[in-house]
């Protein structure tokens, strides 16, 4: 399996593997992967795919996120991640956010934020954010605050800020942070 970055070439089979993963959500994963490319406040945006022989089988996305009252703190936010439902539970997503992360990483990025499971993304070193004072863009109701994470890639960063993250305006629509209950 090969992990790269998204080129345009991918573009159709991203949007098809996003509709196989996530179908009842696919439209509004559509439109956020299609927000992105006109979101100049997502730049730079990083889209890796994970690939088997021609075939696109996993994607993740990486958008820009600021801090608020700490412009200078590099931060990015990690979704969607979506992979076939025929290749999921053999690795496929962890190799695409290992690979995410080793280079935001090496970017020097300081922070990335993830609304996911926790028990999926602590395998990475994820933390819930809520405990280090770095709160979501929308409220998220207390059941599911622990889903609101953070990672640091760069030292000394978590205890020494804190505030309300602002995502990508592609991220920013209140109705990707609702939690159906």
């Amino acid at each position: 399996m090969l992990i790269t970055s998204a080129l345009a070439q991918h573009q159709p089979d991203i949007t098809l593997l996003h509709q196989q993963a996530f179908n009842s959500e696919a439209a509004t994963i559509q439109q956020l992967l299609a927000d992105f490319q006109q979101d100049n406040s997502a730049q730079p945006l990083m889209s890796l795919v994970a690939l088997e022989g021609n075939q696109v089988v996993g994607n993740v996305v990486f958008s820009r996120a600021r801090m608020t009252g700490h412009e200078a703190v590099t931060a990015m936010t990690l979704a969607p991640l979506g992979v076939l439902p025929r290749y999921q539970k053999q690795g496929v997503g962890s190799q695409l956010i290992k690979a995410g992360l080793e280079q935001l990483t090496a970017q020097g990025v300081a922070l990335v934020f993830v609304f996911g499971d926790p028990a999926y993304y602590q395998r990475f070193g994820f933390q819930a954010a809520p405990r280090w004072e770095l709160t979501a863009p929308y409220p998220i109701p207390a059941p599911y605050a622990e889903a609101w994470q953070v990672l640091a890639l760069q030292p000394n960063v978590l205890g020494t800020i804190k505030g309300q993250v602002q995502c990508c305006a592609a991220l920013s629509r209140v109705e990707l942070w609702q939690v159906e209950e």
